[in-house]
């Protein structure tokens, strides 16, 4: 039987040796990760190819999640958000079996004044 953690962590604290080290009891794991702390990005390829992470809860206060941030995390199927969905990178989430996430946030295009009237 596979065991399931939620585990809450600074964010952008690379994970990679907890996940890979069968002595933390995760290397098998099933984990709903969480983030504390003030950051305001979660950093480019910071969470990603690390399979046992199936949900993961942004807060509030995150401005970006950048480029392949959680790319590969292929059991990675919910991801919610505690405030406003941030600006997220095209890759984000690349090879994640994820739904729910909003389509990635271009920035925004000013109206132009229509001057022929």
């Amino acid at each position: 039987m596979k065991s399931e953690y939620s585990v809450k962590v600074n964010m952008n604290v690379p994970l990679h040796h907890v996940f890979a080290n069968s002595a933390s009891g995760l290397k098998d794991a099933s984990v709903d990760l969480s983030f504390h702390g003030a950051a305001r990005a979660i950093h480019p390829g910071m969470y990603a190819n690390l399979a046992n992470i199936r949900s993961v809860s942004i807060p509030d206060g995150v401005k970006l999640i950048d480029d392949n941030a959680f790319a590969n995390c292929v059991n990675l199927e919910k991801v919610t958000f505690e405030g406003v969905p941030p600006k997220i990178a095209k890759t984000a989430f690349a090879n994640c079996p994820v739904k729910g996430v909003p389509p990635p946030r271009t920035t925004a295009v000013k109206k132009v004044k229509d001057k022929t009237k």
